[in-house]
């Protein structure tokens, strides 16, 4: 039987892993079916998938960008299969990645767009919309597939993609695509991306800005504590942290946005940080990525990650009696993964995500200590006030939300506890 959640819809935006990422919670959920919605998700502890969306359902669907404070990042196989009742279907820029057969069969959609940050998309992932008058949208000129990405194979063995309609702009794989199988297509936007730039600095961080990306190249030298890469900058995704960006910075705390592509040599070497968690969205790690005396937990999240072998990409230490670099930390990734295959050739900790049922969360309980009273109240303003002093576990995110129908915690959350406290309202969430 799959768990209730009392959860909106329609979430806020957000784009980025947040700081509630950055350590597994102590329960993390499967097959979870969100409140007064056709959609079910999985969570790791590190990023959401939806899995399914009940194909009985008929209107429009409207993917949120977040759920229990973690990014919507991925499409599950098969999630949207034989939906063919819904008639709109609008996804989160946080997805990375849509899997096989994500939108098989939905054959009431007349667009679908297909988000910036989305590298790949499955076999079949539109396949069996290919007799309809679907436009197919890439907002992104490097989104990738294969030719059985849009098949739809018939009794008689034929592909047809008649009907279907590629968007996109002129130096995308998708119109490159479409000529070269001859579909219909259209091309959007102006000229196509050059190698200009023009360097940019924001927040202590400094950027080569392309007409179509921009990569980060260096930082303050001053720059301390907890840095937030932005997903964008000058309207353009940020897609590579560059060679030696944060080398010898006193940061402690990074969160890595789902645009980036790829993280450069050195980019944080000798850096104080203790945890990272690498999105999805990065396929390629170069060496001595990740060195500091205190980093206890790197969590890589694409199972084809590029990984460089090499002793120094993930590191704390440098024995003189070993003569390399070692690492006594755990990596954490999917099984089977490049980061597995790395981390057992250097003999390093290795460990999945884990996924586990759970009960309903106690709405109200912001210090997850089993109870909801003042304390709460006090530790959710603290935490908005001075997040740098005081911060809610995932959990305790997450059960401190009960306002605002899923917008994240704000002071309207604590007096929603006070109110419970002084008898003003019956039960948490706030209808």
């Amino acid at each position: 039987m799959k768990n209730k959640k009392a959860l909106s819809l329609v979430l806020s935006a957000g784009m980025l892993f947040s700081a509630a990422a950055f350590s597994v919670p102590a329960a993390v959920y499967a097959d979870v079916q969100l409140q007064d919605s056709p959609l079910s998700y999985e969570n790791n502890g590190y990023e959401i998938k939806i899995t399914s969306c009940d194909n009985s359902y008929s209107g429009e669907v409207k993917v949120p960008s977040e759920i229990d404070g973690l990014p919507v990042t991925v499409i599950g196989e098969g999630a949207f299969k034989n939906c063919f009742r819904v008639k709109k279907l609008e996804l989160p820029e946080t997805l990375v990645r849509v899997e096989h057969e994500a939108f098989f069969n939905m054959i009431g959609l007349d667009e679908l767009t297909i988000p910036k940050n989305v590298s790949t998309l499955g076999n079949y992932a539109i396949g069996d919309n290919s007799d309809f008058p679907l436009k197919v949208t890439f907002e992104s000129a490097d989104t990738n597939f294969s030719s059985a990405c849009f098949d739809c194979v018939k009794e008689s063995g034929s592909e047809k993609r008649s009907e279907l309609t590629l968007i996109g702009t002129a130096d995308s794989y998708a119109i490159k695509f479409a000529k070269g199988w001859k579909m219909k297509y259209k091309v959007v936007g102006g000229e196509t991306a050059s190698n200009e730039k023009k360097e940019v600095t924001a927040d202590g961080m400094v950027y080569n800005v392309y007409s179509d990306h921009a990569e980060l190249i260096s930082s303050d030298e001053d720059i301390t504590g907890k840095v937030v890469i932005p997903s964008e900058v000058e309207g353009v995704p940020v897609r590579k942290i560059g060679e030696s960006a944060f080398t010898g910075r006193k940061i402690e705390e990074v969160v890595i946005p789902v645009s980036v592509r790829e993280i450069g040599r050195a980019a944080f070497a000798s850096t104080e940080l203790k945890k990272v968690v690498v999105p999805y969205s990065v396929t390629k790690i170069a060496k001595e990525a990740f060195i500091s005396d205190q980093l206890e937990s790197v969590v890589i999240l694409n199972e084809r990650c590029e990984i460089a072998d090499d002793d120094s990409t993930i590191a704390n230490k440098y024995p003189l009696s070993e003569g390399r670099y070692v690492y006594g930390g755990v990596i954490t990734a999917p099984k089977n993964s490049t980061a597995e295959t790395y981390a057992k050739a250097w003999g390093y900790e290795f460990k999945e995500p884990g996924i586990v049922e759970t009960a309903d969360i106690l709405y109200g309980d912001a210090n997850d200590n089993g109870e909801v009273d003042l304390s709460d109240a006090v530790i959710i303003m603290q935490s908005l006030s001075n997040p740098a002093k005081y911060s809610l576990s995932a959990n305790g995110s997450k059960a401190a939300d009960v306002t605002g129908g899923g917008d994240g915690v704000t002071n309207k959350d604590a007096l929603a506890i006070q109110r419970l406290m002084l008898g003003l309202i019956d039960s948490l969430p706030e209808k």
